[in-house]
């Protein structure tokens, strides 16, 4: 098919480069700086569900029910989060409970506060 480059195997860049420019992919993650260059991302280039960080409005906003601009929608992060020392005194708690070590290959990525 006319346009496309088929790769067996791993790209490596050579030296300090980078192998990926977002302006360049379809969907996925992209940063701009501004709305109006959110909105000229080209309709080839979108996918429902990518994400576009604004760099000037320090937002994320995901296309969501379709690629238009009317379907941009604000990514919205809320809720609490631990402290590190806080963490530290769950698992401390936790261990405490449990006279089996917690699996090592076990990772906490993100621990709701619980009021």
């Amino acid at each position: 098919m006319a346009g496309e480059v088929w790769i067996q195997g791993t790209l490596t860049p050579n030296g300090n480069f980078g192998l990926y420019e977002d302006i360049h992919g379809i969907g996925g993650y992209r940063v701009v700086s501004t709305i109006s260059a959110r909105d000229a991302i080209i309709t080839g280039r979108r996918k429902e569900g990518m994400v576009v960080h604004v760099t000037a409005e320090g937002k994320d906003y995901r296309l969501v029910g379709g690629i238009a601009n009317s379907n941009w929608e604000e990514e919205v992060v809320s809720g609490d989060f631990y402290t590190k020392s806080e963490i530290h005194q769950l698992i401390d708690e936790y261990i405490s409970l449990d006279s089996t070590e917690p699996d090592p290959e076990y990772t906490i990525l993100w621990l709701p506060k619980i009021t």
